[in-house]
Protein backbone atom coordinates (compact mmCIF):
# COMPACT_ATOMS: atom_id res chain seq x y z
CA UNK A 1 0.00 0.00 0.00
CA UNK A 2 1.24 3.29 -1.07
CA UNK A 3 1.58 5.24 1.98
CA UNK A 4 0.57 8.89 0.66
CA UNK A 5 -2.93 6.74 0.18
CA UNK A 6 -4.02 7.57 3.66
CA UNK A 7 -3.77 11.14 3.13
CA UNK A 8 -5.08 11.59 -0.48
CA UNK A 9 -8.57 12.83 -0.02
CA UNK A 10 -10.30 16.15 -0.34
CA UNK A 11 -7.37 18.50 0.73
CA UNK A 12 -5.43 17.02 -1.52
CA UNK A 13 -7.26 18.65 -4.90
CA UNK A 14 -6.03 22.19 -3.48
CA UNK A 15 -2.62 20.75 -4.60
CA UNK A 16 -3.46 20.50 -7.98
CA UNK A 17 -4.12 23.66 -10.28
CA UNK A 18 -5.72 23.63 -13.99
CA UNK A 19 -2.40 25.55 -14.98
CA UNK A 20 0.06 23.12 -13.57
CA UNK A 21 -2.38 20.30 -15.35
CA UNK A 22 -2.52 21.95 -18.69
CA UNK A 23 0.99 22.48 -18.86
CA UNK A 24 1.64 18.65 -17.89
CA UNK A 25 -0.86 17.56 -20.74
CA UNK A 26 0.94 19.68 -23.31
CA UNK A 27 4.30 18.28 -21.88
CA UNK A 28 3.00 15.06 -22.51
CA UNK A 29 2.42 15.20 -25.63
CA UNK A 30 6.33 15.96 -26.38
CA UNK A 31 7.42 12.82 -24.73
CA UNK A 32 9.51 10.89 -27.17
CA UNK A 33 7.02 7.84 -27.71
CA UNK A 34 4.24 10.38 -28.85
CA UNK A 35 6.78 12.18 -31.12
CA UNK A 36 6.75 8.58 -33.07
CA UNK A 37 2.58 9.62 -34.38
CA UNK A 38 4.05 13.36 -35.58
CA UNK A 39 5.21 11.91 -39.57
CA UNK A 40 1.48 10.28 -39.48
CA UNK A 41 -0.33 13.45 -37.99
CA UNK A 42 1.54 15.98 -40.45
CA UNK A 43 0.87 13.50 -43.31
CA UNK A 44 -3.02 13.42 -42.48
CA UNK A 45 -3.35 17.18 -41.90
CA UNK A 46 -1.24 18.24 -45.01
CA UNK A 47 -3.89 15.75 -47.42
CA UNK A 48 -6.73 17.54 -45.29
CA UNK A 49 -5.64 20.41 -46.17
CA UNK A 50 -4.68 19.68 -49.80
CA UNK A 51 -7.79 17.81 -50.55
CA UNK A 52 -10.63 20.59 -48.74
CA UNK A 53 -8.53 23.56 -51.19
CA UNK A 54 -9.13 21.01 -53.78
CA UNK A 55 -12.72 20.04 -53.85
CA UNK A 56 -14.24 23.44 -52.20
CA UNK A 57 -15.23 26.74 -52.83
CA UNK A 58 -15.56 27.44 -48.86
CA UNK A 59 -12.23 25.35 -47.86
CA UNK A 60 -11.25 27.57 -44.86
CA UNK A 61 -14.90 26.51 -43.71
CA UNK A 62 -14.08 23.31 -44.35
CA UNK A 63 -11.27 22.72 -42.89
CA UNK A 64 -12.22 24.80 -39.25
CA UNK A 65 -15.02 21.91 -39.09
CA UNK A 66 -12.75 19.24 -39.92
CA UNK A 67 -10.20 19.97 -37.12
CA UNK A 68 -13.21 20.88 -34.53
CA UNK A 69 -14.21 17.49 -35.00
CA UNK A 70 -10.96 15.82 -35.39
CA UNK A 71 -9.81 17.73 -32.14
CA UNK A 72 -13.12 16.78 -30.23
CA UNK A 73 -12.88 13.07 -31.07
CA UNK A 74 -9.40 13.00 -30.05
CA UNK A 75 -9.88 15.20 -26.35
CA UNK A 76 -13.27 12.96 -25.83
CA UNK A 77 -11.75 9.27 -26.69
CA UNK A 78 -8.57 10.56 -23.69
CA UNK A 79 -11.50 11.99 -21.51
CA UNK A 80 -12.69 9.01 -21.80
CA UNK A 81 -9.53 6.44 -21.10
CA UNK A 82 -8.67 8.84 -18.28
CA UNK A 83 -12.17 8.06 -16.55
CA UNK A 84 -12.34 4.76 -16.93
CA UNK A 85 -9.23 4.38 -15.28
CA UNK A 86 -9.90 6.49 -12.53
CA UNK A 87 -12.88 3.87 -11.72
CA UNK A 88 -11.09 0.70 -12.14
CA UNK A 89 -9.92 -1.20 -9.30
CA UNK A 90 -8.60 -3.73 -10.87
CA UNK A 91 -5.33 -3.29 -11.91
CA UNK A 92 -5.36 -6.73 -14.90
CA UNK A 93 -8.20 -5.63 -16.04
CA UNK A 94 -6.90 -2.29 -16.58
CA UNK A 95 -3.85 -3.61 -18.71
CA UNK A 96 -6.30 -5.78 -20.74
CA UNK A 97 -7.67 -2.87 -21.79
CA UNK A 98 -4.93 -0.90 -22.18
CA UNK A 99 -4.60 -4.12 -24.80
CA UNK A 100 -7.23 -4.06 -26.64
CA UNK A 101 -7.91 -0.17 -26.87
CA UNK A 102 -4.24 0.30 -28.47
CA UNK A 103 -5.12 -3.12 -31.12
CA UNK A 104 -8.90 -0.88 -31.83
CA UNK A 105 -6.96 1.91 -32.62
CA UNK A 106 -4.41 0.75 -34.93
CA UNK A 107 -7.13 -0.93 -36.56
CA UNK A 108 -9.56 2.22 -36.97
CA UNK A 109 -6.57 4.38 -38.27
CA UNK A 110 -6.30 1.51 -40.92
CA UNK A 111 -10.28 2.16 -41.29
CA UNK A 112 -9.71 5.94 -41.46
CA UNK A 113 -7.18 5.80 -43.82
CA UNK A 114 -9.02 3.77 -46.10
CA UNK A 115 -12.19 6.72 -46.08
CA UNK A 116 -9.39 9.15 -46.62
CA UNK A 117 -8.09 7.16 -50.00
CA UNK A 118 -11.68 7.14 -51.11
CA UNK A 119 -12.22 11.45 -50.08
CA UNK A 120 -9.18 11.81 -52.40
CA UNK A 121 -10.33 9.71 -55.49
CA UNK A 122 -13.65 11.71 -55.60
CA UNK A 123 -13.89 14.67 -57.91
CA UNK A 124 -15.35 17.77 -56.65
CA UNK A 125 -18.08 17.89 -58.99
CA UNK A 126 -19.75 15.06 -56.23
CA UNK A 127 -20.05 17.41 -53.02
CA UNK A 128 -23.00 15.59 -52.14
CA UNK A 129 -20.46 12.80 -50.94
CA UNK A 130 -17.24 14.30 -50.48
CA UNK A 131 -18.51 16.50 -47.30
CA UNK A 132 -20.08 13.76 -45.95
CA UNK A 133 -16.79 11.37 -46.31
CA UNK A 134 -14.52 13.98 -45.42
CA UNK A 135 -15.68 15.07 -42.28
CA UNK A 136 -15.87 11.18 -41.33
CA UNK A 137 -12.57 10.61 -41.97
CA UNK A 138 -11.50 13.62 -39.79
CA UNK A 139 -13.48 12.59 -37.37
CA UNK A 140 -12.09 8.84 -36.87
CA UNK A 141 -9.09 9.99 -37.07
CA UNK A 142 -9.77 12.43 -34.34
CA UNK A 143 -11.04 9.10 -32.38
CA UNK A 144 -8.29 6.59 -33.43
CA UNK A 145 -4.99 8.80 -32.15
CA UNK A 146 -7.01 9.47 -28.91
CA UNK A 147 -7.58 6.18 -28.50
CA UNK A 148 -4.35 5.23 -28.71
CA UNK A 149 -3.35 5.74 -25.26
CA UNK A 150 0.06 7.25 -26.07
CA UNK A 151 0.19 9.38 -23.36
CA UNK A 152 1.82 8.48 -20.08
CA UNK A 153 0.16 8.78 -16.82
CA UNK A 154 2.71 11.16 -14.92
CA UNK A 155 3.14 11.36 -11.10
CA UNK A 156 0.72 14.13 -10.32
CA UNK A 157 -1.81 12.88 -12.53
CA UNK A 158 -1.76 9.47 -10.85
CA UNK A 159 -2.47 10.42 -7.69
CA UNK A 160 -5.16 12.69 -9.42
CA UNK A 161 -7.15 9.70 -10.91
CA UNK A 162 -6.43 8.34 -7.71
CA UNK A 163 -8.58 10.58 -5.53
CA UNK A 164 -11.40 11.64 -7.43
CA UNK A 165 -11.93 7.60 -7.04
CA UNK A 166 -14.22 8.76 -3.79
CA UNK A 167 -17.77 9.81 -5.42
CA UNK A 168 -17.43 13.26 -3.25
CA UNK A 169 -14.46 14.48 -5.31
CA UNK A 170 -15.80 13.38 -9.13
CA UNK A 171 -16.79 16.71 -10.25
CA UNK A 172 -14.10 18.97 -9.26
CA UNK A 173 -11.69 15.71 -10.48
CA UNK A 174 -13.21 15.50 -13.74
CA UNK A 175 -13.11 18.96 -14.06
CA UNK A 176 -9.18 19.17 -13.86
CA UNK A 177 -8.77 15.86 -15.44
CA UNK A 178 -10.72 18.07 -18.24
CA UNK A 179 -7.86 20.72 -18.38
CA UNK A 180 -5.69 17.99 -18.56
CA UNK A 181 -6.80 16.66 -22.12
CA UNK A 182 -7.19 20.07 -23.24
CA UNK A 183 -3.77 20.53 -22.27
CA UNK A 184 -2.67 17.60 -24.59
CA UNK A 185 -5.08 18.55 -27.59
CA UNK A 186 -3.38 21.94 -27.66
CA UNK A 187 -0.39 20.99 -29.78
CA UNK A 188 -2.55 18.91 -31.74
CA UNK A 189 -4.27 22.48 -32.93
CA UNK A 190 -0.75 24.12 -33.37
CA UNK A 191 0.61 21.66 -35.53
CA UNK A 192 -3.14 22.13 -37.59
CA UNK A 193 -2.49 25.25 -37.67
CA UNK A 194 1.40 25.16 -38.77
CA UNK A 195 0.10 23.31 -41.84
CA UNK A 196 -2.90 25.48 -42.82
CA UNK A 197 0.06 28.30 -42.37
CA UNK A 198 2.01 26.34 -44.82
CA UNK A 199 -0.93 25.95 -47.71
CA UNK A 200 -2.79 29.62 -46.71
CA UNK A 201 -0.27 31.48 -49.09
CA UNK A 202 -0.16 29.53 -52.13
CA UNK A 203 -3.10 29.75 -54.74
CA UNK A 204 -2.69 26.61 -56.16
CA UNK A 205 -5.67 23.89 -55.63
CA UNK A 206 -4.74 21.42 -58.27
CA UNK A 207 -5.38 17.82 -56.62
CA UNK A 208 -2.11 16.78 -54.58
CA UNK A 209 -0.15 14.36 -56.87
CA UNK A 210 -0.58 10.82 -56.78
CA UNK A 211 2.69 10.64 -55.01
CA UNK A 212 1.78 12.42 -52.45
CA UNK A 213 -1.48 10.21 -51.68
CA UNK A 214 1.05 6.94 -51.99
CA UNK A 215 3.37 8.32 -49.48
CA UNK A 216 1.18 9.72 -47.09
CA UNK A 217 -1.23 6.60 -47.11
CA UNK A 218 1.65 4.61 -46.34
CA UNK A 219 2.54 6.31 -43.51
CA UNK A 220 -0.55 6.42 -41.98
CA UNK A 221 -1.51 2.58 -42.66
CA UNK A 222 2.03 1.56 -41.24
CA UNK A 223 1.20 3.98 -38.18
CA UNK A 224 -1.89 1.72 -38.04
CA UNK A 225 -0.20 -1.56 -38.42
CA UNK A 226 2.70 -1.17 -35.95
CA UNK A 227 -0.41 0.10 -33.27
CA UNK A 228 -2.49 -2.72 -33.80
CA UNK A 229 0.72 -5.26 -33.37
CA UNK A 230 1.66 -3.67 -30.11
CA UNK A 231 4.65 -2.16 -31.35
CA UNK A 232 4.20 1.65 -31.02
CA UNK A 233 1.78 3.34 -28.16
CA UNK A 234 2.60 3.00 -24.24
CA UNK A 235 0.24 2.00 -21.54
CA UNK A 236 1.70 3.90 -18.31
CA UNK A 237 3.45 1.03 -16.66
CA UNK A 238 3.85 3.45 -13.69
CA UNK A 239 -0.18 3.80 -13.51
CA UNK A 240 -0.55 0.14 -13.21
CA UNK A 241 2.29 -0.77 -10.92
CA UNK A 242 0.32 1.73 -8.20
CA UNK A 243 -2.71 0.37 -8.92
CA UNK A 244 -1.39 -3.18 -8.00
CA UNK A 245 0.11 -1.15 -4.75
CA UNK A 246 -3.25 -0.22 -4.06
Amino acid sequence: MDPLYFFWGKDLLSEFSAISLLCAGIKSFFMLPNLLYLPALFCLFCWIIMLSRAQFKNWRLFLTLSGILFCLGFGFMLMVFLTGCCYSNRALSVLNMFMRWKSFAGALILVSSLFLLVWSLIRPRRKEITWPVGLLSTGLFGLAFGLSLVFRVTDDLQYLMRTITDPELADQGLSLLFVYALGTTLPVVFLLVLCFLLFVFSRNRQYPPVLFFAVAFLILAMTGILMFTGHLGVYGPLFVATLIRG
